[in-house]
Order: structure tokens, then C-alpha cells, then sequence
């Protein structure tokens, strides 16, 4: 994802960035010619020559925990892709920090800033559908090669709880989850995890088994449905007494630079991020499994 940062940060004009850092020299330098900007290949070596405003860590998982501690150390703000960490246990010590250095932090769950998801969060605040009773997700696609450290359901499915639990406004209170290895010996490929809620239910299908990418989310309501497509970015709702689907006005944009935009915002005003710590956590815990209280959020 890196990449793809770079290239955002690059172009906006809130922000100017000054830095890449990527193990790979021959990385590295590559995109800091291509933006104009300087290259590292430690994060020793980056805050020691450049007076950071922000930071996007957009490392494999398994080294999120010991670099966010790092740039949060340094009194850093820090956007960190999702997932938040690769345990709950460093997820919480990161979030512990940023809460004792006072320091933004925000998880890369990029979905938030998706306009079809807009769209729905608004559409489902508006109660015109009633409350909502069911949500499901499908998310699967081709095995990433780039994904070496993690399994489908921290890599996929966090995507999908954060959404559920954003749109209901909880945390399930059960969680079961399901997973199998097929092609990969050492980490889930495919996983089902079930959530029940006080008053609701939600399902998240996620594999790396399909030939073809698929992102889509079905939500039942007492008075009304509706379809979403992610990769598309169309929404489609019904409520009682319609004989057809309604489909919502969304205009296609860039997630990544929304979201990306939103947390420049964050550190220069100081405003609280759409997605918080504590919500990455969240999506961590349910994709692993972990039962949770009934507390809202």
C-alpha cells in the first residue's frame, strides 16, 4: 500500500511529503524520484534527518507493532494500515501509547471512506429503513501474493466487522469464527465469522480461493433492504410498500484519498479521526475470534 500512499501524499495539496522509507534501497529510491522526495531505508535514519508532521505505516503486519511504537515514541501522528497489529496484546500497547503521548492515531480501514458506504451510513442514520436486523458481507478474490504474514480473515475480514459494527453502532457480544487452511499450510485462506449483537446479527465470508474480486454487503432492516457493491461503488434500497429497488446517487472517488486527506485534516486541526484505535482493535479482536462485552460505541 505504500505506494499508493506516496502517490496521494504527492499530489495533495494540504500536505507535502518529504519522505519514503522501505527496507529495499532500490525501492526506496525508486518512488523518491518518481515524487520527488527524499529516500530511507531505516526509520532510525528517516526521524533522525526529517522533522515529521505525519506518518502512514503501511508495512506487512508483523511489523507494525515495533515501528508504530517507534514513530508514536517520537511523538509522531500515525495513520497504520489495517490491520492494527498482529496481536490484541500489541494492538493495546499501541493505543495505550498514542493515548500517553497524545498523539492522533488512526487505522487504515479505508472502507469508512468509501461513497457507497457513505451513502449507506447516512441512509441507515435516517432510520428509513427501520432498525437494521442483518448485515452480511462477501469479500474474496485470488490469493495476493504481496500477503505473507497474515491470514484471510486479519487481512479481509476486518474490513467488514469494522463496517458492521460501525453501522450498527455496537460490539457483538458472541463471536464464532470458522477458518480452514487449502492452499496455505501455515494461515487460513478461507474463514466465516458469525457476530451476534443484542438485536442483530452479522456475517463476514472472506477467502483467497475465487478466480474473480468480489466486495459485496447485504443489510436487512424491519422495514426495508438493501445491496451494496464496494468495488463498484453502488448502492441499490428498498423500504416497505416499494415494488422495485431505489438506486442511490454515488459518486465514484478515491477511498484511499479521502481517508488519507481526512487524517491530514485530523493532525492539523486536531479533530478526532472516523476510525479510532480502539475501533482497529475492535476488528481485531472479532477476526480472531474473541468474544466481547455488549458495550456501544
Amino acid at each position: 500500500m505504500g505506494r499508493y500512499h506516496a502517490l496521494q501524499y504527492h499530489d495533495m495539496a494540504s500536505a507535502q511529503l518529504v519522505a519514503v522509507c522501505d527496507a529495499r534501497s532500490e525501492v526506496a529510491q525508486h518512488y523518491a524520484s518518481l515524487y520527488h522526495c527524499r529516500a530511507y531505508t531505516t526509520v532510525d535514519d528517516l526521524l533522525a534527518n526529517e522533522q515529521l508532521d505525519a506518518v502512514s505505516l503501511t508495512v506487512p503486519t508483523s511489523y507494525h507493532y515495533k515501528l508504530a511504537i517507534q514513530l508514536l515514541e517520537s511523538g509522531i501522528p500515525l495513520l497504520v494500515e489495517k490491520p492494527i497489529a498482529q496481536t490484541i496484546e500489541q494492538a493495546q500497547d499501541i493505543i495505550r501509547l498514542a493515548t500517553q503521548k497524545q498523539v492522533c492515531l488512526t487505522v487504515g480501514h479505508i472502507e469508512r471512506f468509501n461513497p457507497a458506504v457513505t451513502a449507506l451510513k447516512s441512509l441507515i442514520d435516517s432510520e428509513k429503513m427501520g432498525p437494521v436486523i442483518s448485515i452480511h458481507t462477501r469479500r474474496v478474490s485470488p490469493m495476493p501474493t504481496q500477503i505473507r504474514d497474515a491470514n484471510v480473515a486479519i487481512d479481509l475480514a476486518v474490513h467488514d466487522v469494522d463496517i458492521i459494527c460501525w453501522f450498527l453502532k455496537k460490539r457483538p457480544h458472541t463471536v464464532t469464527r470458522f477458518g480452514h487452511a487449502f492452499t496455505l499450510g501455515d494461515r487460513d485462506d478461507l474463514a466465516t465469522i458469525m457476530m451476534a449483537f443484542d438485536d442483530a446479527v452479522g456475517i463476514s465470508e472472506v477467502h483467497w480461493l475465487s478466480p474473480m474480486k468480489e466486495r459485496k454487503l447485504t443489510l436487512t432492516a424491519l422495514k426495508g433492504s438493501a445491496e451494496l457493491d464496494f468495488v463498484n461503488q453502488t448502492l441499490r434500497w428498498m423500504t416497505e410498500g416499494d415494488v422495485a429497488w431505489r438506486s442511490s446517487s454515488v459518486t465514484m472517488a478515491n477511498a484511499l484519498s479521502i481517508q488519507l486527506a481526512h487524517f491530514v485534516a485530523c493532525v492539523q486541526t486536531g479533530a478526532k479521526p472516523l476510525v479510532s484505535g480502539e475501533e482497529g482493535l475492535l476488528a481485531l479482536q472479532v477476526a480472531v475470534g474473541e468474544t466481547l462485552g455488549t458495550e456501544k460505541l
